[in-house]
């Protein structure tokens, strides 16, 4: 049960393997252009809201909304030679393998604070099974009928807190910052190491 529970906890923090999406903000003091479904597609000079989206381990997308107008939303690829980073490193994209006119200099950086462990007593469910019949003229007919009861158990567990930074920098190519995409994400999560039967 305890690594069930940690590896679903893992999978939430890491950017790739989950298809993560994480807001923040993209900054360009020069006009911006992608690549969309084959077609030029312009960002003008501003300050935009933005999600990232880790779509796939072969995939980033940005999402970016501009006011008026449908979203912009450019997908870059990674190559499967240079993977990005599950919680921290830096990362680079070149415009040849991504598809779009840039490269990217980006970075993850991901730190954690737990808490104490503690015990408590929560509420749970289980399944189980009872014997309904049916009385007829013929004869009786028995059948087994599944139910969920509810009842308590004892938990032993410590509360993760998260905190990832996410920077996306767009270069040209003489490698000068197009445009800067920077995210903050927090979470917090109930990390069980026991639990004991439900009754």
């Amino acid at each position: 049960m305890l690594r069930k529970i940690l590896v679903g906890a893992m999978c939430t923090l890491a950017l790739v393997a989950c298809g993560k999406t994480i807001d923040g903000l993209l900054t360009n003091s020069e006009a911006l252009s992608f690549n969309v479904k084959g077609k030029s597609v312009a960002v003008p000079v501003g300050r935009w809201e933005t999600s990232i989206k880790f779509a796939s381990k072969k995939e980033v997308k940005l999402n970016i909304a501009i006011p008026g107008r449908d979203n912009v939303e450019a997908s870059f690829k990674v190559l499967k030679s240079n993977p990005l980073p599950q919680e921290n490193g830096t990362f680079e994209l070149l415009s040849q393998d991504s598809g779009q006119p840039y490269d990217v200099s980006g970075s993850v950086k991901t730190t954690h604070v737990d808490s104490q462990e503690q015990w408590q007593q929560e509420t749970c469910t289980y399944q189980t099974n009872y014997t309904q019949c049916n009385y007829t003229p013929n004869g009786t007919t028995c059948y087994s009928v599944p139910q969920t009861v509810y009842g308590w158990r004892q938990v032993r567990f410590f509360v993760r807190d998260t905190t990832q930074e996410v920077e996306f920098n767009l270069l040209t190519a003489t490698r000068s910052t197009a445009g800067s995409f920077n995210a903050v994400d927090k979470d917090s999560q109930k990390i069980y190491t026991m639990q004991s039967v439900c009754r």
